[in-house]
């Protein structure tokens, strides 16, 4: 299995995982969900967003599949500095 983002290759897993970033790993399949093998970052950054590509072997055929990240974060609000009042005695 091979994840892929734009033109660079993130991790793969099989008998070895390989990887230059050392902030996504992938979580193999559990008991309930017997198939999935879900792409983990930790921790997760804005630039995380964008199109991802998996591409995995089975039986000497190869299966890909796109997914869309988006990163939503919050608003961020400052409060806008009070203006400046000139006093004029008299």
């Amino acid at each position: 299995m091979t994840w892929i983002k734009g033109p660079r290759q993130l991790i793969s897993f099989g008998m070895f995982k390989i990887t230059q970033e050392e902030r996504i790993s992938i979580v193999p399949p559990t008991l309930l969900k017997k198939r999935a093998f879900n792409l983990l970052f930790s921790p997760v950054t804005t630039m995380d967003s964008g199109v991802y590509r998996c591409s995995i072997v089975v039986q000497g055929e190869t299966h890909l599949k796109t997914y869309r990240l988006n990163i939503l974060v919050p608003p961020k609000i400052t409060k806008a500095p009070a203006p400046t009042l000139k006093v004029v005695e008299g």
